[in-house]
């Protein structure tokens, strides 16, 4: 009698974990010289036409083999105080994320899921993305 309970719940565990992206398999990650405001929109379709500077995989993949998702029912009125706009390529796509500047966060365009970076790696990953973007602006 238990069996039938059971199946539902190991076909569902089974979608929900092929629905992770798997982020180590991502590449030639990119930081755009643009940042939004309620003055300036980002269009992903025009990414091609903004600067970039490519940012190191290794670092990178430091910060996001720690990362967690945030439950979508803490997403809701999120606040963005700034951002940065980055892409990658995973499994011959380009996949473009929203970093905010403040806050230890991103989103994933595609699939509108937030990740947060961990409080103690939090410091040091708004730093670096300072930097790339400073960089990328004085190109």
């Amino acid at each position: 009698m238990k069996l039938p309970c059971l199946i539902p719940l190991i076909i569902f565990g089974k979608l929900a974990i092929g629905q992770t992206l798997r982020w180590d398999g991502a590449t030639e990650w990119r930081l755009y010289n643009i940042s939004t405001s309620r003055s300036k929109e980002f269009y992903p379709d025009s990414i091609s036409y903004y600067k970039y500077i490519s940012i190191n995989g290794d670092t990178i993949q430091r910060y996001f083999n720690a990362i967690h998702q945030i439950p979508a029912n803490q997403t809701q009125g999120i606040a963005w105080m700034g951002d940065y706009w980055a892409s990658f390529n995973f499994r011959d796509s380009l996949k473009i994320i929203r970093v905010s500047r403040y806050g230890g966060f991103f989103q994933d365009m595609q699939t509108g899921l937030y990740y947060e970076i961990p409080i103690d790696m939090r410091a040091s990953w708004q730093l670096y993305f300072t930097h790339l973007f400073l960089a990328v602006k004085a190109q």
